[in-house]
């Protein structure tokens, strides 16, 4: 999920947009480690925003709270242990056996890859954009916003129909196509299920959609 921000730059500008990465970097695919690796070296030549998902934090939440595990097994953090090299972990073990499996993350997670995902943010703000992973809480003013809704929030901001304080762009809650409604934009396409890498390009006069897919890129003024 990513959306190209330029909407205050002139037409002809040379300068460079804003890539912004709405999050979940891991968990759902077993090339979790070359994920990373690459959006690394695409932070080193492109301005670049890196959020954090639900799934980041709880491949954080795990190198320092174990016991996090057991539930991490169920939403894809089998796939991610298993890319940097662990063997597949039982969902049944107990105290011991989680802080084992964390430790041996922690051994074998690279350092500029456990600054990565350290050095994700929460939110993005430019212009009237908000862009977060998840959403959030109607009515509550983005700076009071809290990073549990910011990352996990679904049912409540979905349904919301009314303009927020910003255009909020999100991804987090998977769909067969993008959603464009009038408060928010969902470019959650769930890829490790239909195949379907979804992003867009915002500009001073709207939206461009983008769908990646293993025959390239096509891009649509409709989402």
């Amino acid at each position: 999920m990513l959306a190209f921000f330029r909407s205050r730059w002139p037409v002809g500008s040379r300068l460079n947009p804003t890539f912004v990465f709405l999050g979940d970097y891991g968990d759902r695919g077993h090339h979790t480690p070359q994920v990373i690796d690459a959006l690394i070296e695409f932070g080193k030549e492109y301005r670049c925003q890196f959020l954090r998902g639900n799934h980041d934090q709880t491949l954080l939440d795990f190198l320092v709270t174990p016991k996090v595990g057991k539930q991490w097994m169920k939403f894809g953090g089998r796939e991610t242990l298993t890319a940097y090299g662990l063997t597949v972990p039982s969902t049944t073990g107990g105290k011991k056996y989680w802080a084992a499996q964390s430790a041996a993350l922690s051994s074998h997670l690279p350092a500029n890859h456990l600054a990565f995902f350290k050095g994700t943010v929460l939110k993005f703000q430019a212009g009237d954009f908000l862009f977060v992973h998840a959403g959030i809480k109607p009515g509550l003013p983005i700076t009071k916003q809290q990073p549990q809704d910011l990352m996990w929030i679904r049912d409540r901001f979905l349904k919301h129909r009314k303009r927020h304080e910003k255009f909020v762009v999100h991804g987090h809650t998977p769909s067969e196509t993008i959603q464009k409604k009038s408060n928010r934009l969902g470019l959650d396409t769930a890829v490790y299920a239909t195949g379907r890498l979804s992003g867009a390009v915002i500009t001073h006069g709207g939206f461009e959609y983008l769908t990646a897919t293993s025959d390239g890129v096509t891009a649509s003024e409709n989402p």
